[in-house]
């Protein structure tokens, strides 16, 4: 979506950029991302796994990188 977002804006390339500089991974992530975590999580692998939040920010609530 946020990709989808930063195409329709009057300067998209720049939009583009701010989305990767958000995270401190330094790159906009796709769905993919989240798929993968949530194929972990129902996984054997994850079997004991129980009531926890798994953040799949990229390090946002870190802080943003600028």
């Amino acid at each position: 979506m946020l990709e989808q977002w930063a195409s329709k804006q009057p300067a998209s390339s720049t939009a583009r950029q701010n989305l990767g500089e958000l995270s401190l991974l330094g790159y906009c992530p796709h769905g993919d991302v989240i798929a993968d975590a949530a194929v972990f999580l129902l996984s054997e692998q994850a079997r004991f796994i129980t009531g926890c939040i798994l953040p799949v920010s990229g390090g946002a609530e870190i802080g943003y990188k600028r």
